[in-house]
């Protein structure tokens, strides 16, 4: 796989991403997301995977793998696919002269229910699907710690959350999160016959997963407080 650094369309000195990045219960987020362009990422290295804004994939990888899960439909799919990548032993290459400019979240408004339930629900399938065990067991502190500065967020008009209540309340974004939540519960037959399949293929031992983690993790302040 090969990442590119993606750019705003509205703004090209400001970066969109560099590759995703990965949170403890399952969210993926652009890595460098709304920092000004001065070159800090111009030098060709590991990513964890591409966005799916603007990726290329080796069509071997491909045939083995298996294309985007149609089952997610938008958000989250690409962590879905790199991770699958990730664990059938591929790897991925930054590539900072591949410039793209991307229009953010216009295949849905930026901060709509739709996007924040589909959101939701996708980052527990992909928890369910490829994290260890334990990191699945703690994901519940993760998430309610990932809330808590969301509601902070809300509350002083701050990261996407703020820009989220400017438009709708706090009520109607816990309905969206029961909402996804339940929805995402209710696949968890399928899932866990998906990780079990996934589970067969790795090509990867714990020790480098574990790396992998550790090592494109994402906090919750820059989840939660970022647009």
């Amino acid at each position: 796989m090969w990442a590119s650094k993606i750019l705003s369309y509205d703004n090209p000195d400001v970066i969109d991403n560099v590759g995703l990045l990965i949170y403890a219960d399952g969210l993926g987020r652009g890595k460098g997301r709304l920092e000004t362009d001065h070159g800090q990422f111009d030098q060709r290295s590991e990513a964890l995977f591409p966005s799916g804004c603007a990726g290329l994939y080796r069509k071997a990888m491909l045939d083995e793998i298996g294309l985007f899960d149609d089952e997610f439909f938008a958000y989250a799919d690409d962590v879905d696919l790199g991770l699958r990548a990730r664990l059938a032993g591929w790897g991925c290459v930054y590539v900072p002269t591949a410039k793209v400019y991307h229009k953010y979240s216009s295949s849905s408004s930026a901060y709509s229910p739709l996007k924040a339930f589909l959101v939701e629900r996708n980052r527990i399938w992909v928890l369910l699907k490829y994290y260890p065990l334990g990191l699945i067991l703690l994901s519940p502190y993760s998430t309610l710690k990932r809330l808590m500065i969301h509601l902070y967020g809300s509350l002083t008009k701050r990261g996407a959350s703020g820009r989220f209540t400017e438009e709708h309340s706090v009520l109607e974004a816990c309905a969206v999160l029961i909402k996804a939540w339940c929805s995402a519960l209710s696949a968890l037959p399928n899932i866990i016959r998906q990780r079990r399949s996934l589970s067969r293929r790795r090509r990867i031992n714990s020790c480098e997963l574990h790396r992998l983690f550790r090592e494109y993790r994402i906090s919750a302040r820059e989840i939660a407080l970022k647009e």
